[in-house]
């Protein structure tokens, strides 16, 4: 017997097979959902300041993408269990944007802030 499952609203999507016990279960797994809002602050700040940004948990994401000026700066998989965010410390002045990424693809970009 094959049950289906479907989670995330993204149009990317792989399928999972899980076996176990007697049954095998398809998992379909679509690409993370749209990034929030960066927080952190971005106005007033000083030449060569570390600025540490911040988004809430992606659902459907195992790690994110951070990227300045549109091109890829790093890549994370950590998350703050106690605050539900993760974060990136920004060196150099930019437009900063992050996006969730998962074995299926990477989601949409969140809007950029400057920094």
């Amino acid at each position: 017997m094959k049950r289906i499952y479907r989670f995330a609203s993204i149009a990317a999507a792989a399928t999972l097979m899980v076996v176990g016990g007697c049954e095998e279960d398809e998992l379909e797994q679509k690409a993370p959902a749209d990034a929030g809002a960066i927080s952190g602050a971005t106005e007033n700040v000083c030449p060569d300041t570390v600025v540490a940004l911040s988004v809430k948990a992606i659902t459907g994401a195992t790690g994110y993408v951070w990227y300045r000026d549109g091109e890829e700066v790093a890549e994370t998989d950590l998350l703050d269990l106690a605050t539900g965010t993760t974060s990136y410390t920004a060196t150099t002045s930019g437009a900063y944007a992050v996006a969730g990424k998962n074995d299926v693809g990477v989601g949409k970009k969140s809007a950029t802030v400057t920094v």
